[in-house]
């Protein structure tokens, strides 16, 4: 695996990148809801939903 990474990337940082806990994420289904819709319904659950800039319909979770 260390010979395949590019000489200007750090293999080191890789593998803690890959052991880092995963943010909560989701996606709406915009076939079905809009996004305003969702966060409508969701509202009462209190979540702290944020977008992401390079995923339609994409929502950080940032309740924890």
């Amino acid at each position: 695996m260390r010979d395949a990474m590019p000489t200007h990337l750090s293999f080191d940082a890789f593998i803690a990148a890959c052991q880092r806990p995963l943010r909560r994420s989701l996606r709406v289904n915009t076939l079905k809801i809009s996004v305003a819709g969702f966060l409508q319904r969701v509202a009462p659950y209190g979540w702290q939903l944020t977008p992401i800039p390079w995923c339609e319909g994409g929502l950080l979770d940032r309740t924890r």
